[in-house]
């Protein structure tokens, strides 16, 4: 009876675990990618869902790297979707949004360490006319020297569609149709 029970409880923990497993890491095929805007204190953090703390992203980056994970640039994502690459394990990217400059000072010392490429989606005109809280070209520039780090345009002013004018809205829309 004993023998039963141990048999029982092995076998509930190896399901559990398996379920788990399946939840927590993506299917054969698929790519998640993980998608930051800023990162802040801890306040900031508990009142904006767009903030994460530093400790917080170096516990995701450690988790993945100690999960086995394979990061890869958007490139390879791009090629993987086309079918032109295989994908390889466990694979997942990073991206961050806005250019904001938390993620000079605060991101890009976690991702150093690891080596994780990233994707910075920038709006250009806050490049080259920077508020004192997003990248100068400057710094942007200097990040483009790690062959780990790509950037990409966030658009050109980051202009709140829902807040823009109709005639505004349809050229937005028109060109993404076509």
């Amino acid at each position: 009876k004993k023998i039963s029970i141990i048999l029982t409880a092995v076998a509930g923990c190896v399901t559990v675990l398996f379920i788990g497993a399946f939840l927590i890491l993506p299917l054969p095929g698929q790519v998640p990618v993980l998608m930051y805007h800023f990162m802040g204190s801890e306040q900031a953090a508990a009142e904006n869902k767009n903030v994460v703390t530093r400790k917080t992203f170096e516990k995701q980056m450690s988790f993945l790297k100690w999960a086995g994970y394979r990061v890869i640039s958007l490139g390879e994502l791009e090629l993987t979707l086309k079918g032109q690459r295989k994908p390889r394990g466990r694979e997942i990217a990073i991206t961050f949004d806005d250019g904001h400059i938390s993620f000079k000072e605060d991101a890009f010392p976690v991702l150093q360490k690891y080596k994780f490429p990233v994707t910075l989606f920038i709006v250009s005109d806050q490049v080259t006319h920077p508020a004192p809280d997003r990248m100068s070209e400057a710094v942007a520039r200097d990040l483009l020297e790690n062959s780990w780090i790509d950037v990409q345009s966030h658009t050109k002013t980051h202009r709140v569609l829902s807040e823009a004018t109709d005639e505004i809205r349809a050229c937005v829309f028109e060109h993404h149709e076509n």
